[in-house]
């Protein structure tokens, strides 16, 4: 039996149903939500190039923090390499080490914030926002702050159904 939510409310509605008891909406003109239930992630590399679904903002500002700081050692790591005289070899390893990462990071990063903005019932393709110098800030903040849409919306089940 799948379980439908009121777009207006977030409240559970059964099969059937053409208007919400808890608030009235008609259930007949609402937009077609995603039924899947929220499969929780248990850490940062779990689902992090996972574009479908939502992701609740206290997940995401982790998240957001953790790659934060993972790239900021990158690039302790880089500038180690650049100053300290070392073997060709351990160099050479290092900077495609750091290469691949450069781009996992940001790609990792964007991952996320398409989730984000699904859960605020919003299209993933705001996040290329984050490429516009200023508004890229702003951007985050309002990402990580705005609360997402209560109950089930079009991208999937409630994330914070699911503790």
């Amino acid at each position: 039996m799948t379980m439908n939510f009121c777009s207006n409310c977030g409240t559970k509605l059964d099969a059937g149903e053409k208007f919400c008891p808890s608030c009235g909406q008609d259930i007949s003109a609402a937009t077609n939500c995603d039924t899947t239930p929220y499969q929780k992630d248990s850490g940062l590399w779990e689902n992090l190039f996972k574009t479908n679904g939502r992701l609740n903002r206290l997940r995401y500002f982790k998240r957001s923090i953790g790659i934060f700081f993972l790239y900021v050692i990158l690039m302790i790591m880089t500038v180690v390499l650049s100053v300290e005289p070392s073997s060709g070899d351990v160099a050479a390893t290092g900077v495609i080490l750091i290469v691949g990462l450069s781009i996992l990071f940001p790609i990792g990063s964007i991952c996320l914030t398409i989730r984000r903005l699904h859960d605020l019932n919003l299209t993933g393709w705001l996040c290329l926002l984050m490429t516009i110098p200023a508004v890229n800030t702003a951007f985050w903040i309002y990402t990580t702050f705005a609360p997402g849409t209560f109950g089930a919306n079009q991208y999937g089940g409630d994330p914070l159904a699911v503790q």
